[in-house]
């Protein structure tokens, strides 16, 4: 039962693969052949990431698995454009769609038993606590895994209590929790259900690495100078926004200020599949 909290940037993830190579011969040694890893995120945003990323070409056969993979994968395959069916045609399939997905998550559970690595948005597992359809058929896979759940301190209040219920529960299945910030009253309550709880932190040289400069009285004027001297450099510039219309307004004034640039916007009123589409709207 591991902990490892370190910074972004510091490597965890390849730890985290690393760590199930060794669980894997451990399990060869034994003679098991139906060993797999689960390596479960928060969102699909950050599954979809980390499977193109890492999984996707690991010559494994892996899975992407969450509520909307399907949109992605397409993408990522750059296959033709999704369309929609009309509203019309939506109020008539509804009822069907309703008693499919029953058989869908049937069968896409069935196919992660013979999945050597699943990337999978947390629901997967830990809906066992909940006793969510998807996450009951695939139980048996589940039980024959090492279970990496990234990212932690992002889970609600809700998802961390099942989190804490499922280390209690099985005691006995290799876990692995990543994080690079967790507060220290979930780490206690890990280490309450968890007593063979191990952390390992992130090496001290990266841990204190200088990452941000905070400019408490920064103007307008500041921000879009900053801006400009990034983009001279070659560099690429993220601009985040707490609401909706502050990033509108701040994509259109970038369109006029730097013609000819790449510019994304991303937010979460534009459709799933539009957002995936390298952000909302691009130039």
């Amino acid at each position: 039962m591991t902990l490892a909290q370190a910074g972004c940037g510091s490597g965890k993830s390849l730890a985290a693969y690393m760590s199930a190579r060794t669980w894997c011969q451990r399990a060869a040694e034994t003679g098991r052949t139906n060993f797999r890893v689960f390596f479960c995120l928060p969102t699909t945003g950050t599954t979809t990431e980390h499977f193109r990323d890492y999984a996707l070409e690991s010559g494994l056969d892996t899975s992407l698995c969450h509520a909307r993979a399907s949109v992605d994968l397409r993408t990522m395959a750059a296959t033709a454009v999704q369309e929609e069916a009309s509203e019309e045609e939506r109020d008539t399939a509804t009822a069907a769609r309703t008693a499919l997905q029953a058989e869908r998550d049937k069968i896409e559970s069935l196919a992660l038993w013979s999945t050597p690595l699943v990337v999978t948005t947390v629901d997967t597992v830990l809906g066992l606590m909940s006793n969510a359809r998807r996450a009951i058929y695939s139980l048996p896979a589940i039980m024959c895994s090492a279970i990496v759940f990234d990212e932690i301190h992002a889970f609600d209040e809700q998802l961390f209590g099942h989190l804490l219920i499922f280390l209690k529960h099985f005691p006995r299945l290799p876990v692995l929790l990543m994080t690079a910030s967790l507060p220290e009253e979930r780490r206690r309550a890990i280490a309450h259900v968890r007593p063979d709880l191990c952390v390992i932190h992130g090496p001290e040289e990266f841990e204190t690495l200088r990452r941000y400069l905070i400019n408490d009285s920064a103007t307008d004027d500041d921000t879009w100078q900053a801006v400009e001297q990034c983009l001279v450099a070659h560099g690429k510039v993220l601009w985040v926004r707490n609401r909706v219309d502050w990033a509108n307004h701040t994509f259109a004034e970038c369109r006029k200020r730097y013609p000819g640039v790449y510019v994304d916007l991303y937010h979460s009123r534009f459709r799933y599949k539009d957002r995936n589409r390298s952000g909302g709207i691009t130039l």
